[in-house]
């Protein structure tokens, strides 16, 4: 393995950095060029994170990661990658993607799902952001060996802290199959050497603000550092007090050349050898944006321990790599946030193309047997042929499972829902494409939506994504039926439809394929109807389309069939309304109407009798009139001798066809058609059509606004001019929500209360009725703390909160409010409140159900809760350094209660005896100190706690803090954590 090399490059130094020597040959002036290719083949991907959705969506989470969002847009349920927050963050095209924010102890890991061929070489480069917070932990920028045949990203994230989501730490395993990690450090642990697997050489810890980079690693072995640099006074990868990432862009590039010439860097103009790689940032200058890169270059490790060699070229160099970022807060902070992600190979790359369909065009049946068809090939913007195996990769998501793999020329295996097809090395030209896969799948009996993401790869092609989005759809009936089972109808007589669904929807019916009027959007719960008027004779289909209102539902159609028959030319005959009271004292009545015939007929002509009673009897006959197409009119005047007084239910106009048959078919006038009126005749006298005058009832109370089971009111109204009383009823829609006894209403559940206002006719005025409606609701209940939280409150205190309700008598319960900040615990029965780390806000919910008479109530406790702060005093026998079993014990306890309050800033103050110089005996105490220092830190190892910071302080005679200065006071060691 060759030496890393650390260096740097600004712009001056991009235009110097390759002047070579001049040569005066035969009198001519010659340069001698570099042997330097520049950084700028086929772009792999392209991905600014500066939109509500990624440009692809070739991005999984491992195991281990929380929390990583895009800060533009408010979709939190995006896929694959959620935005930040809902109410709004980062205008479009101007955000990033957010690893962590600035609270502690969080991890945040993204990785592409596209592994990145390596054999034409690669050049990242990215802007990253680290800000607003107390400097910590880094972000690192990963790269691992990825299977070829079945190229999948890591699936867990490495260790939080120093290790920046890569390199393993003790016990805990970093990211597997790790090839190289490139570390932006702030806090300055990654290039620690506690931070490594076993088999790594020592190494000096590193300072804040630095740049390392850790090599092959698998589960707890390797990861070993492999190159660092750290940063000059001024510059730094963060800035610790802007609240924005404006302005504090990092750039940051990693290439690995493993091409057959030394390129240049496209982002920092640094060149990079043969089989060597580049870590290279453009550092913050003084808080504002830097102009001088860094950068550390060194060999590409070959032939990584625990890689499969199938998964290595002949160069013992991965063939393929997963890449993706890492970071993590503990107890500092900072945002780390990333944008302007651009990947290209060194040389001219093929670049692979995807399609990814579905069997139902994007809609599934639920529980049903489909497929889904991926095409791979070249495409036709390529420049250069793909000589190497394709690999198609596929893990479908839940709702449809795998069942077989086939294509021809292709090898498939199916593991679990992940399915990998493989076809051997041919050459394909631009534009050229595969034999399709088909993947015969399951699909899940759960209706909803499903995304479905395939990649094709190859060991040196720009690889594709395709990702198919769909529905799953349960299935649904809809059935039609006629009245009766109807098999006949006639043209213009109405028929009603009836259709029958399994969902909720609209339906749309339709007469052999066309739409009926007034019918194409019926709603329907469970049946639907449609009045149908026959045009033409023949034999028709009714249709009924179902659209379901749940969208996961397919819809659903049904037929029947029915014959449409000749109709008699006169449908539509009916009598007038007849004005009542009516009386024939010396008065005539007139029956005036319509005979319409159908579309294609003239006007139907003939005669009109009107008749009543058995026999019938005959009152009036008349002859139709001509009064448009297809219809006529008659009239028909009554004598004031024929009808007594009383009312009749059946006063029949019976229509009788001029002429016995018709050119048209659609007509029959052979038959007869009538229509049906009453009469009323009253025994005094009025004028003919006077009708009975209206009357209004006008309530003159005013409703409560607000009513409550229990609540009364008076309800009072004035009737109109027949003089009768008004009276009150409840109506029977709402017998069950109140009462009345006389005009007092009394509300006995919730829900809408209507009192009905009646008042009786006479032989002048009609009866009539008005509606009042108030509606009442639950009483409210209150919920009181009844004591006090204390002033002030450490972790690790407690506290029980008491609550007296409403009076619905159901039990004040306790719940710990989401929003807090603070580890606290809360007993939902008792109300025991115990602080634990971290520190912060404790909001405490205080809740009451409801019953039939009260609403549910809540309300909240605020408690703040500090750090906690602990102080032990070691002693040391005589003048001994050694540490006594008692003192030991007292460590061992107090590593305990740092690591339950998570604490990590230890001071130590070690007191010598008075007897010598102050000198002297401010050495001897930071001895002490040092010894009570180094048996801590060997106590808190096993408890996980690594990273405390000490703070070690000797005094001498002249600042003893016990008097009177006795040798056994002076004998110490303080110690104080929070």
């Amino acid at each position: 393995m060759g030496q890393a090399a650390i260096g740097e490059t600004g712009t001056l130094a991009r235009l110097t950095r390759f002047v070579m020597p001049v040569l005066l040959v035969g009198g001519l002036l010659t340069v001698a060029l570099p042997d330097v290719a520049g950084a700028a083949g086929t772009s792999l991907l392209t991905e600014p994170f500066t939109n509500a959705t990624t440009s692809t969506s070739a991005w999984s989470f491992p195991t281990g990661s929380t929390g990583v969002c895009l800060t533009a847009g408010t979709n939190t349920s995006a896929t694959p990658v959620p935005d930040c927050q809902s109410s709004g963050g980062d205008a479009a095209g101007s955000g990033a993607l957010q690893l962590t924010t600035n609270g502690g102890n969080q991890v945040g890991t993204i990785y592409s799902t596209s592994a990145l061929p390596t054999s034409n070489g690669l050049d990242v480069s990215w802007d990253s952001y680290q800000f607003n917070g107390t400097g910590a932990d880094g972000i690192s920028f990963d790269l691992a060996a990825a299977n070829p045949s079945d190229p999948v990203p890591p699936t867990t994230t490495g260790p939080a802290g120093g290790s920046l989501g890569y390199a393993a730490n003790g016990a805990t395993p970093g990211v597997p199959n790790g090839y190289l990690g490139f570390g932006a450090d702030v806090y300055g642990n990654y290039e620690n050497y506690a931070f490594s697997g076993t088999g790594c050489a020592g190494s000096t810890p590193a300072v804040p603000e630095s740049m390392g980079v850790r090599g092959p690693g698998n589960g707890t072995a390797g990861y070993c550092l492999l190159g660092q640099l750290n940063l000059a006074t001024g510059l730094t990868l963060d800035s610790k007090a802007p609240t924005s990432r404006t302005g504090l862009a990092v750039p940051e590039e990693v290439v690995l050349n493993t091409t057959a010439s030394s390129v240049v860097a496209s982002a920092s103009g640094v060149a990079v050898p043969v089989g060597d790689y580049l870590f290279a940032t453009e550092p913050l200058k003084n808080g504002a944006a830097g102009t001088v890169w860094k950068y550390v270059t060194g060999a590409l490790p070959t032939d990584p321990s625990g890689v499969p060699s199938a998964w290595l070229g002949s160069d013992g160099l991965p063939l393929e790599m997963a890449f993706g970022w890492a970071s993590s807060t503990g107890g500092s902070n900072e945002y780390h946030q990333i944008n302007l992600l651009q990947v290209s190979a060194l040389v001219e790359s093929p670049i692979l193309s995807l399609t990814n369909t579905d069997s139902g065009s994007g809609t599934l049946a639920a529980g049903s047997a489909s497929s889904v068809t991926l095409t791979a090939g070249v495409s036709a913007t390529s420049t250069v042929n793909e000589p190497d195996a394709v690999t198609v990769t596929d893990t479908l998501p839940a709702s449809l499972t795998p069942t077989l793999a086939t294509g021809t020329g292709w090898t498939c295996s199916i593991s679990g829902s992940a399915v990998s097809c493989t076809r051997t090395a041919s050459t394909l030209t631009p534009g050229a494409t595969l034999p399709p896969i088909t993947i015969s799948v399951n699909v899940s009996a759960t209706t909803g939506s499903f995304s479905n993401s395939a990649t094709a790869t190859s060991i040196d092609a720009s690889p594709a994504s395709s990702t198919d989005n769909g529905n799953i759809r349960g299935a649904t009936s809809t059935s039609v039926a006629l009245p009766s089972n109807a098999t006949t109808a006639a043209v213009g007589t109405p028929v009603t439809v009836t259709a029958t669904v399994s969902q909720p929807g609209t339906v749309n019916f339709e007469d052999n394929g066309t739409t009926i009027s007034g019918c194409g959007s019926v709603s329907a719960t469970t049946t639907a109807t449609c009045s149908w008027s026959p045009g033409t004779t023949g034999a028709r289909t009714l249709t009924a389309i179902l659209t379901p209102t749940n969208t996961n539902y397919a819809g659903s159609s049904g037929t029947d069939s029915i014959t449409v028959n000749p109709t008699p030319a006169s449908t539509g005959t009916s009598l007038a309304t007849v004005t009542s009271p009516v009386t024939y004292n010396a008065e005539t009545q007139t029956f005036t109407g319509t005979v319409t015939g159908v579309s294609g007929d003239g006007n139907p002509l003939g005669t009109v009798t009107v008749n009543y009673g058995a026999g019938p009897t005959q009152l009036c006959t008349s002859s139709l009139t001509a009064s448009g197409a297809f219809s006529a009119t008659f009239s028909c005047a009554l004598t004031a001798s024929q009808l007594a007084a009383g009312t009749y239910t059946s006063v029949d106009a019976v229509y009788i066809p001029a002429s016995p048959s018709s050119s048209n078919t659609n007509y029959s006038y052979t038959t007869s058609t009538s229509g049906t009126d009453s009469i009323t005749v009253n025994p005094t006298p009025a004028s003919t059509g006077t009708s009975l005058a209206t009357q209004t009832i006008t309530f003159t109370n005013t409703p409560p606004s607000s009513s409550h089971i229990g609540d009364t009111y008076t309800v009072s109204a004035t009737g109109g001019a027949s003089g009768n009383p008004v009276t009150f009823t409840v109506d029977a829609s709402s017998s069950s929500i109140c009462s009345i006894s006389g005009t007092t209403v009394t509300f006995v559940a919730v829900g809408a209360c209507k009192v009905d206002a009646n008042q009786s006719g006479d032989a002048n005025y009609a009866a009539t009725q008005a509606q009042q409606s108030v509606t009442s609701s639950l009483l409210p209940q209150t919920i009181t703390f009844t004591n006090r939280p204390p002033s002030s409150r450490r972790v690790g205190d407690t506290f029980t909160v008491a609550a007296t309700g409403g009076a619905s008598g159901n039990p004040v319960t306790f719940s710990k409010n989401a929003s807090s900040t603070s580890g606290c615990t809360v007993n939902s029965s008792t109300g025991r409140i115990t602080f634990k780390a971290p520190a912060g806000t404790c909001i405490v919910d205080a809740n009451q159900a409801g019953d039939a008479s009260y609403a549910a109530a809540a309300t909240v406790i605020r408690l703040v809760s500090e750090k906690a702060f602990l102080r032990l005093v070691v002693y040391f026998a005589n003048d001994s350094w050694a540490l006594t079993g008692h003192a030991r014990h007292q460590l061992n306890v107090f590593a305990v209660a740092v690591t339950r309050d998570e604490l990590t800033r230890l001071s130590l103050s070690g007191f010598a005896s008075s007897t010598g110089t102050t000198q002297r005996d401010s050495f001897l105490g930071v001895h002490r100190a040092h010894i009570v220092e180094a048996y801590l830190a060997h106590a808190l190892v096993p408890l996980h706690v690594k990273n405390a910071r000490y703070v070690v302080i000797g005094y001498g005679a002249s600042r003893f803090a016990f008097r009177p200065y006795t040798a056994a006071r002076n004998r110490r060691t303080e110690i104080t954590a929070q």
